[in-house]
């Protein structure tokens, strides 16, 4: 109905549908349609790379790594050029980050070494010194926070507290956490209290949980379990 003749025409309207939804913060929507714009096996690397920055950043890590791996081999048929070059560095350590987070560190080292490969990438330190940390290679992980706090790095502190954590078997996605049971015991305890209040509220649901009850069950059974980070990230190329 729109037009659309070639699979490629298809993946594009449905990736500029996802950038629409994407500029007014419709994030559940703008995923979908870029993941709608891979059904249709375009060769375009950047609805690929968008879909791996979403899911990196919400924690899917397993989708996350295979739109990156769908779009690595995209970027690498560019023309050669300092755009390219660019491009490239950013996803290879994007993609190491992620498969550091699924503590696939030799795999992460390697794509750390090919990015470095075609050239400076910016702020590679921050996903080189957590996997460091993770490898438990503190001198080395001590050389990449010395690089970072040379150039004013605004993520230096954010970084520091990060691969001490680890360092200190205090971060809950590299270092499994105590489970807290007074937390545990309080949660049901107010939800067996709330219990009638909740379920009314549960049963206003249309398509989505309505937003009081979210909030309210959030609230009170986040501190159930460790304290949690979304993985590092550098952002778009």
């Amino acid at each position: 109905s729109c037009g659309c003749e070639t699979s490629e025409e298809k993946a594009l309207l449905a990736f500029l549908q996802g950038l629409c939804c994407e500029a007014v913060g419709d994030q559940m929507h703008m995923f979908a349609l870029y993941t709608q714009a891979g059904y249709h096996h375009h060769r375009f690397y950047l609805p690929h790379l968008k879909c791996a920055r979403f899911a990196h950043e919400s924690g899917q890590l397993d989708v996350a790594l295979a739109e990156y791996s769908k779009a690595l081999p995209l970027i690498r048929e560019l023309p050669e050029g300092p755009a390219r070059t660019k491009l490239l560095g950013s996803a290879l350590t994007n993609t190491a980050s992620c498969l550091t987070y699924m503590h696939r560190y030799q795999d992460a080292e390697a794509l750390l070494k090919e990015a470095r490969q075609h050239g400076p990438v910016a702020r590679i330190e921050t996903v080189e010194a957590v996997l460091l940390a993770a490898m438990d290679r503190e001198e080395e992980m001590e050389a990449c926070l010395v690089a970072l706090a040379e150039a004013n790095d605004p993520a230096y502190d954010h970084i520091l507290d990060l691969v001490t954590g680890i360092i200190n078997g205090q971060d809950p996605h590299f270092t499994t956490q105590p489970v807290n049971a007074e937390a545990v015991a309080a949660f049901w305890q107010w939800f067996s209290e709330n219990e009638e209040h909740l379920l009314a509220l549960f049963n206003q649901q249309d398509e989505e949980l309505p937003e009081e009850f979210v909030d309210l069950v959030r609230e009170h059974i986040e501190p159930c379990f460790p304290f949690e980070h979304p993985p590092v990230e550098l952002g778009s190329s």
